[in-house]
This record gives structure tokens, C-alpha cells and sequence, in this order.
């Protein structure tokens, strides 16, 4: 996987495809599901070379981001947890509880940001309009799953409201069947 990476500026991508060159920065082809490998590695074995991978992926996304600013458009990022923001908020949130860096909290709270601006008020809850489904036979119906939908996004925002706590409740779920 290192010898696949692409260097880019001070940050690192992975290709979409072995050998490419293009890289996107979604979890689903790019770092923020790509460098969770490294954050694992780094955690099992204490060598540097996969923390440093973890970071450097950080590093592209961060280039990517718009503008720090309130009105700052993010057109080419969706709102969804596979290749959208939601999916960099949960990366940044691993992140900050691998490094304790005050930088990666920022950024998923900049996220957090953007997914409640980008959310639409629907009765009682919310919705991310960008994450509908792309099946014809459900043209205009926002997708619930955890990857394209509203699941996705509700995850991402849990992660962050819940960025401090000791226990990381993701990854302390049960880990019995619910009946």
C-alpha cells in the first residue's frame, strides 16, 4: 500500500485503481478509509513509517477542503458518509483519538459544521439531500444506509459529539447479538 501512495504537496493519496494516478479523498477511495490501515498498523507494531502514512493521507484531505470561511461552497464534496464529508469527520475523529492533536478535533468539527448547514429539516428529523440514491427506480428519494445516506451522516455526528469521551463508542459497541 506505501509503494501505491502518491505524494501530493505534503500530503498523500492512494490511487482509485493500482497504478493510477488519480485520487480522490473520500473514504471509500481515498485516505480516510485507506489510512485507517495505517492508524491500525501504527497501533499494533509502534512503527512511525504507518503513523506517519495516517497523517501525511490527512494532509490531502485537508488540501482539499474549501476555504475555512461560513459561506464556503463544497460543491464537489457530498455530504455522505463513503465519499463525503461525513466519512472525513469520522477519519478526523480517529484520528484526534490516535494523536490527541488539537488540529484533527478542529477539522472534524469543521465538518460536523458543514454537514449541519448542508442538512434539510424533514418533519420531525433531517436530511442530506446530496446523498440520494443514483438507482432510477428511487429517483428523488434520499438513501437511510450508513454509505450514502442519512445513517451515515447521523454516525459521523455522533462521532463528534462524543469525540471526548474515554471510551470511543464506536468501537466499543456490543460485541453480543441484538435480539
Amino acid at each position: 500500500m506505501l509503494e501505491q501512495a502518491r505524494p501530493q504537496g505534503d500530503g498523500l493519496g492512494w490511487p482509485v485503481i493500482a497504478g493510477a494516478d488519480q485520487c480522490l479523498g473520500g473514504w471509500c477511495h481515498g485516505p480516510p478509509g485507506t489510512a485507517r490501515l495505517f492508524l491500525l498498523l501504527h497501533a499494533q507494531s509502534g512503527e512511525p513509517r504507518y503513523l506517519d502514512a495516517a497523517l501525511a493521507g490527512a494532509r490531502f484531505v485537508m488540501a482539499q477542503a474549501p476555504a475555512d470561511a461560513p459561506n464556503a461552497a463544497a460543491a464537489a464534496f457530498p455530504p455522505s458518509f463513503c465519499c463525503g464529508v461525513a466519512g472525513v469527520l469520522d477519519f478526523f475523529c480517529d484520528l484526534h483519538r490516535a494523536t490527541g492533536d488539537a488540529e484533527h478535533a478542529e477539522f472534524a468539527a469543521r465538518a460536523g459544521e458543514f454537514l449541519c448547514r448542508a442538512a434539510v429539516a424533514d418533519g420531525e428529523g433531517v436530511k442530506w439531500l446530496r446523498g440520494a440514491t443514483h438507482d432510477p427506480a428511487n429517483a428523488g428519494a434520499e438513501s437511510v444506509d450508513l454509505m450514502l445516506g442519512a445513517a451515515g451522516e447521523a454516525l459521523a455526528l455522533l462521532r463528534l459529539a462524543t469525540l471526548h469521551e474515554p471510551l470511543d463508542p464506536v468501537r466499543h459497541l456490543p460485541d453480543r447479538a441484538v435480539r
